[in-house]
């Protein structure tokens, strides 16, 4: 029953969770932050790890030279949002069985009526995976490079040389 719960609840993330191509502006990015959602304890008993989910990220971004700042935590946090790559799996373990959500978003601060600043996703990418507690961590850190890759892609083409 909790399985079926996160399922539909993980599937709604990620069909609504979405932006439209139109929206998603990724032009001159200085500086990129890294911000990881803490993993609960059914992430961990699904065999996830912090630095390896950090280091499937940040490799196609060291290959790339995506210029990325130093993690984005409450000791450097600023008065604004910068731009951040927030990435986010939200796992449900029952038995060997493992069910998850890996989402990749880029923040950015968005300009709106009147001047008002506001922080926003202007680029959203998620994947639902499930599978045995065996392969589950390598199945995610796969599933976040291949997203994490498919931004890199798409910065470059707003981005070109």
């Amino acid at each position: 029953e909790r399985m079926r719960h996160l399922l539909s609840a993980c599937l709604a993330l990620v069909i609504f969770g979405a932006v439209p191509a139109s929206a998603q502006k990724l032009t001159d990015v200085r500086e990129l932050h890294i911000v990881f959602q803490a993993l609960d304890d059914d992430a961990i008993k699904c065999g996830l790890v912090e630095d390896s989910l950090d280091a499937a990220v940040q490799l196609p971004l060291n290959q790339n030279h995506v210029p990325v700042g130093k993690p984005w935590t409450d000791e450097t946090k600023r008065d604004f949002l910068p731009d951040a790559l927030s990435v986010e799996v939200v796992v449900l373990s029952d038995g060997d069985e493992c069910v998850g959500n890996v989402g990749v978003d880029m923040l950015r601060v968005v300009v709106g009526p009147g001047g008002t600043r506001f922080g926003a996703a202007v680029w959203s990418k998620g994947i639902l995976l499930s599978g045995p507690r065996s392969t589950f961590s390598r199945r995610v850190r796969d599933a976040l490079e291949r997203l994490t890759r498919q931004w890199v892609a798409q910065w470059q083409k707003e981005n070109p040389s």
